[in-house]
Protein backbone atom coordinates (compact mmCIF):
# COMPACT_ATOMS: atom_id res chain seq x y z
CA UNK A 1 0.00 0.00 0.00
CA UNK A 2 3.11 2.43 0.98
CA UNK A 3 4.59 1.50 -2.36
CA UNK A 4 1.61 2.28 -4.46
CA UNK A 5 1.41 5.59 -2.41
CA UNK A 6 4.79 6.34 -3.42
CA UNK A 7 4.13 5.41 -7.00
CA UNK A 8 1.04 7.43 -6.88
CA UNK A 9 3.35 10.79 -5.89
CA UNK A 10 6.39 10.25 -8.37
CA UNK A 11 3.28 9.87 -10.83
CA UNK A 12 1.88 12.73 -9.78
CA UNK A 13 4.75 14.86 -9.81
CA UNK A 14 6.04 13.75 -13.37
CA UNK A 15 2.54 13.89 -15.17
CA UNK A 16 2.86 17.37 -14.03
CA UNK A 17 6.16 18.52 -15.52
CA UNK A 18 4.75 16.54 -18.88
CA UNK A 19 1.43 17.97 -18.77
CA UNK A 20 -0.23 14.78 -19.42
CA UNK A 21 -4.04 14.47 -17.91
CA UNK A 22 -4.64 11.05 -18.14
CA UNK A 23 -1.78 10.41 -16.27
CA UNK A 24 -1.97 12.77 -13.53
CA UNK A 25 -5.52 11.20 -13.43
CA UNK A 26 -4.36 7.69 -12.77
CA UNK A 27 -1.64 8.76 -10.51
CA UNK A 28 -4.54 10.77 -8.13
CA UNK A 29 -6.48 8.38 -8.44
CA UNK A 30 -3.45 5.65 -7.01
CA UNK A 31 -2.78 7.98 -4.76
CA UNK A 32 -5.89 8.61 -2.98
CA UNK A 33 -7.20 4.95 -2.94
CA UNK A 34 -3.37 3.76 -1.53
CA UNK A 35 -3.91 6.59 0.44
CA UNK A 36 -7.25 5.06 1.75
CA UNK A 37 -6.10 1.93 2.36
CA UNK A 38 -3.70 2.65 5.08
CA UNK A 39 -6.11 4.88 6.49
CA UNK A 40 -8.45 1.79 6.86
CA UNK A 41 -5.42 -0.49 8.00
CA UNK A 42 -4.83 1.75 10.71
CA UNK A 43 -8.72 2.72 11.63
CA UNK A 44 -9.76 -1.16 11.44
CA UNK A 45 -7.96 -1.48 14.78
CA UNK A 46 -11.03 -1.31 16.74
CA UNK A 47 -12.42 -3.89 15.15
CA UNK A 48 -9.14 -6.05 15.41
CA UNK A 49 -9.57 -5.83 18.91
CA UNK A 50 -13.16 -6.37 18.94
CA UNK A 51 -12.60 -10.05 16.65
CA UNK A 52 -9.31 -11.08 19.08
CA UNK A 53 -6.95 -10.79 16.68
CA UNK A 54 -3.94 -9.96 19.16
CA UNK A 55 -0.70 -9.43 16.79
CA UNK A 56 -2.38 -7.16 14.57
CA UNK A 57 -3.56 -5.29 16.99
CA UNK A 58 -0.65 -5.30 19.08
CA UNK A 59 1.44 -4.41 15.86
CA UNK A 60 -0.57 -1.26 15.06
CA UNK A 61 -0.58 -0.31 18.53
CA UNK A 62 3.18 -0.25 18.45
CA UNK A 63 3.19 1.95 15.36
CA UNK A 64 1.07 4.36 16.98
CA UNK A 65 3.41 4.29 19.79
CA UNK A 66 6.92 3.94 18.41
CA UNK A 67 6.52 6.12 15.22
CA UNK A 68 9.94 5.25 14.12
CA UNK A 69 8.56 1.87 13.56
CA UNK A 70 6.89 3.00 10.27
CA UNK A 71 9.24 5.80 9.35
CA UNK A 72 12.15 3.78 8.15
CA UNK A 73 9.71 1.31 5.73
CA UNK A 74 7.95 4.24 4.40
CA UNK A 75 11.79 6.13 3.35
CA UNK A 76 13.06 3.20 1.98
CA UNK A 77 9.58 2.47 0.07
CA UNK A 78 10.27 5.76 -1.36
CA UNK A 79 13.84 5.39 -2.25
CA UNK A 80 13.21 2.57 -4.23
CA UNK A 81 10.40 3.41 -5.62
CA UNK A 82 11.98 6.57 -6.84
CA UNK A 83 15.18 4.70 -7.88
CA UNK A 84 13.19 2.08 -9.91
CA UNK A 85 11.55 5.35 -11.80
CA UNK A 86 15.19 7.01 -12.41
CA UNK A 87 16.18 3.54 -13.71
CA UNK A 88 13.50 3.48 -16.47
CA UNK A 89 14.20 6.77 -17.01
CA UNK A 90 17.41 6.84 -17.44
CA UNK A 91 16.91 3.23 -19.79
CA UNK A 92 15.13 4.73 -22.16
CA UNK A 93 17.24 7.82 -22.54
CA UNK A 94 20.15 5.23 -22.83
CA UNK A 95 18.44 3.58 -25.70
CA UNK A 96 16.61 6.47 -27.57
CA UNK A 97 18.37 10.30 -28.04
CA UNK A 98 14.92 11.04 -26.83
CA UNK A 99 16.21 14.54 -24.54
CA UNK A 100 12.50 14.65 -22.35
CA UNK A 101 13.34 12.35 -19.56
CA UNK A 102 10.42 13.31 -17.49
CA UNK A 103 7.72 10.57 -19.78
CA UNK A 104 8.96 7.47 -19.26
CA UNK A 105 9.43 8.45 -15.31
CA UNK A 106 5.71 9.32 -14.96
CA UNK A 107 4.42 6.56 -17.37
CA UNK A 108 6.62 4.36 -14.87
CA UNK A 109 3.95 4.37 -12.18
CA UNK A 110 1.12 3.04 -14.37
CA UNK A 111 3.11 0.24 -16.18
CA UNK A 112 4.26 -0.93 -12.64
CA UNK A 113 0.27 -1.14 -11.76
CA UNK A 114 -0.28 -2.90 -14.69
CA UNK A 115 2.74 -5.33 -14.28
CA UNK A 116 1.15 -6.22 -11.09
CA UNK A 117 -1.72 -7.32 -12.25
CA UNK A 118 -1.27 -11.28 -12.46
CA UNK A 119 -1.46 -12.08 -16.02
CA UNK A 120 1.85 -13.23 -16.96
CA UNK A 121 5.02 -13.78 -15.22
CA UNK A 122 7.24 -10.80 -13.79
CA UNK A 123 4.46 -8.49 -15.50
CA UNK A 124 6.06 -9.54 -19.54
CA UNK A 125 4.13 -8.27 -21.80
CA UNK A 126 1.56 -5.85 -19.17
CA UNK A 127 4.62 -3.65 -18.75
CA UNK A 128 5.68 -3.35 -22.26
CA UNK A 129 1.77 -2.93 -23.30
CA UNK A 130 1.63 0.36 -20.75
CA UNK A 131 4.54 1.80 -22.32
CA UNK A 132 3.84 1.01 -26.05
CA UNK A 133 0.21 2.64 -24.80
CA UNK A 134 1.69 6.17 -23.58
CA UNK A 135 4.84 6.68 -25.40
CA UNK A 136 4.04 5.00 -28.81
CA UNK A 137 2.99 9.09 -30.39
CA UNK A 138 6.77 10.29 -28.84
CA UNK A 139 9.14 6.82 -29.50
CA UNK A 140 9.58 4.09 -31.88
CA UNK A 141 8.17 0.33 -30.51
CA UNK A 142 11.33 -0.98 -30.98
CA UNK A 143 12.94 1.32 -28.52
CA UNK A 144 9.85 0.66 -25.93
CA UNK A 145 10.15 -2.25 -25.49
CA UNK A 146 13.79 -2.52 -25.33
CA UNK A 147 13.63 -0.29 -22.65
CA UNK A 148 11.40 -2.33 -20.64
CA UNK A 149 12.59 -5.58 -21.14
CA UNK A 150 16.22 -4.28 -20.34
CA UNK A 151 14.32 -3.01 -16.95
CA UNK A 152 12.77 -6.50 -16.59
CA UNK A 153 15.82 -7.86 -16.59
CA UNK A 154 17.89 -5.53 -14.81
CA UNK A 155 15.46 -4.90 -12.21
CA UNK A 156 13.51 -8.62 -11.57
CA UNK A 157 16.21 -11.40 -13.28
CA UNK A 158 19.57 -9.88 -12.50
CA UNK A 159 18.06 -9.47 -8.54
CA UNK A 160 16.77 -12.62 -8.66
CA UNK A 161 20.52 -14.84 -9.91
CA UNK A 162 22.09 -11.97 -7.52
CA UNK A 163 19.85 -13.54 -4.72
CA UNK A 164 20.07 -17.57 -5.80
CA UNK A 165 23.89 -17.09 -5.74
CA UNK A 166 24.47 -14.97 -2.46
CA UNK A 167 21.71 -18.06 -0.63
CA UNK A 168 23.70 -20.44 -2.27
CA UNK A 169 27.33 -19.56 -0.68
CA UNK A 170 25.39 -18.68 2.37
CA UNK A 171 23.93 -22.09 2.49
CA UNK A 172 27.17 -24.21 1.88
CA UNK A 173 29.39 -21.97 4.18
CA UNK A 174 27.12 -22.49 6.94
CA UNK A 175 27.32 -26.11 6.41
CA UNK A 176 31.39 -26.17 7.03
CA UNK A 177 31.00 -23.60 10.41
CA UNK A 178 28.99 -26.75 11.60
Amino acid sequence: MVDLFWLGAIGIVTSNLVKDKQLLFLACSVCLVSFGMICLVFKANRLVKKFKFISFSRFIDNVRVNKKTIALPMICSFLCNLNNAIIIGLLFKATHSYSYIFYPIAVFPASTIASVVPVTPLGLGTREATFLYFLNDILPAETIVASSLLYTLLSQILLGICGAIYLSVRSRNSKYIS
